[in-house]
């Protein structure tokens, strides 16, 4: 999962300014798709990045049975 209340939203942005995607977008429209899919992923995952996630066991009904 990802805490997005964390993120540094002027942070991330001055990235994306700096980006290759702001700086020197690509010509073609195939390219500037894939340009910005990856740019923005990179950026999530640079700022707001995926961590693990413990649930804590416990039965949301009274008939669950761990064994079944």
């Amino acid at each position: 999962m990802r805490n997005w209340r964390e993120v540094d939203v002027d942070e991330m942005a001055a990235d994306l300014l700096r980006s290759r995607l702001i700086v020197s977008p690509p010509d073609d429209l195939e390219s500037m798709i894939d340009s910005y899919n990856t740019t923005l992923r990179a950026l999530v995952d640079k700022h707001v990045p995926l961590r693990t996630k413990r649930s804590q066991e416990r039965c949301s009904a009274r008939w669950f049975d761990r064994e079944a």
